[in-house]
């Protein structure tokens, strides 16, 4: 495959990976916020559970919680599991990059993974998209190349946590 072809593929992947990000974040988002409407009452929703609860109290919504939210509900073994497959990445590409990444951009991934290539997850960054999608900070450091920040996307399928793409991560610099 030729370098602009691997180009082409990579910026796909990443445009579809951004668009299923927008979508589960915008999906949690409307999840765990609290009614925006201004003035509506949780009666005024359509959610049967909303009608069935009084509206919060003025203390109730203006003081912040404590309580950190989780990102996750999936149990650490399993979190640790997917961590280890795709830092395994450039030494058993085939287990840890799904399949239908592969078939749909036809990515060489000894150009992707070169050999030397290294990959560190930040597994504390671990956030859950839904039940079978997932972003975590990942670093990938190829040989002769500085370090490059990537949020990974993942999938799951039958059970196992694969890779289905890269989108740099931006991080900012005091």
């Amino acid at each position: 495959m030729s370098k602009r072809n691997l180009v082409i593929a990579l910026t796909v992947l990443v445009a579809i990976a951004v668009s299923i990000t927008a979508w589960g974040l915008l999906r949690h988002r409307e999840d765990t916020e609290p009614v925006a409407k201004a003035g509506a009452s949780p009666a005024a929703t359509n959610s049967p559970s909303a009608a069935a609860s009084p509206a919060p109290t003025e203390s109730e919504t203006s003081k912040p919680s404590s309580e950190p939210v989780p990102l996750t509900t999936l149990p650490a073994e399993e979190i640790q599991r997917a961590v280890q497959t795709i830092e395994k990445a450039p030494e058993e590409p085939e287990k840890a990059v799904a399949p239908q990444a592969l078939e749909l951009y036809g990515v060489d991934l000894s150009e992707v993974f070169p050999p030397g290539t290294k990959i560190t997850v930040d597994q504390d960054s671990w956030t859950d998209v839904d039940e079978t999608t997932a972003l975590v900070a990942t670093t990938i450091t190829r040989p002769g190349e500085e370090p490059q920040t990537y949020t990974a996307v993942l999938g799951k399928s039958e059970g196992e946590w694969k890779l289905l793409g890269t989108l740099p991560l931006e991080t900012e610099t005091p």
